[in-house]
């Protein structure tokens, strides 16, 4: 099975659709630079200037190497800013409108008890690491991220390719219900694992019946409110 480590998901939800948000960006902006760049090129050709037995000319090849060397680096910078500007973007939108959309789907009260869920989730983190849950939210963020990038693209070269925009389109539609659906299941985790529940006692490491929202310790006999963000986090082998 794949497994996806730091260095991947880094990749995965950050380069990858930087670089093709960096591709969206220089297709529009490529026109306006060669503009610009023209009147100092002029009939220069390169594979020419590296055929010349003139070592003043073809010893330029070292510094076109130099130079291209220098773009790679500041592409790779460029699709990683571009990237956590996607990053934010996606963000935003998962927060007002993918978990009030969630919420509401799976009938959770919004924005208190999803929130509390989701503040429950973090919590555990403190004690365990669920690997599974981890490679869905990395491809959660990829499916997302690369959606809203391959969507950006298509709206750039609509006019000039229309064909491979509304293939674009489509695989834009594609990863966006991808993503939709992991958060979904996401979602659907963490209400079964950390939603608040009526009557629940944890005692002597068993639920039993008592009173609304209390949680009671069997070592020292504390109370808590069961649906406090750390109280689930009390209890060993909590489930």
């Amino acid at each position: 099975m794949f497994r996806v480590n730091l260095s991947d998901s880094l990749l995965q939800t950050v380069f990858f659709p930087g670089i093709i948000l960096l591709i969206a960006v220089g297709y529009v902006i490529a026109p306006f630079v060669w503009t610009l760049l023209e009147p100092a090129v002029g009939d220069f050709n390169f594979f020419e200037a590296l055929k010349s037995q003139d070592t003043r000319i073809s010893g330029i090849g070292v510094l076109v190497t130099g130079l291209i060397a220098v773009a790679g680096i500041l592409a790779y910078l460029l699709a990683m800013f571009l990237g956590s500007l996607l990053a934010v973007l996606v963000g935003y939108f998962e927060y007002y409108f993918l978990d009030w959309w969630q919420a509401r789907k799976l009938g959770i009260g919004w924005p208190s008890e999803y929130h509390g869920q989701w503040d429950r989730y973090l919590d555990s983190l403190e004690k365990a690491h669920n690997s599974y849950v981890t490679k869905q939210v990395t491809s959660f963020l990829f499916q997302a991220r690369s959606a809203l990038a391959l969507f950006i693209l298509s709206l750039c070269i609509l006019w000039s390719y229309p064909r491979l925009a509304l293939l674009l389109l489509a695989l834009v539609a594609f990863l966006f219900k991808a993503a939709v659906d992991d958060h979904c299941m996401l979602a659907e985790f963490r209400r079964r694992r950390f939603r608040c529940e009526a009557g629940r006692i944890r005692k002597n490491g068993r639920d039993t019946e008592g009173s609304r929202g209390a949680l009671v310790s069997a070592k020292s006999g504390n109370t808590f409110a069961a649906c406090s963000p750390r109280a689930d986090q009390r209890w060993k082998g909590d489930s």
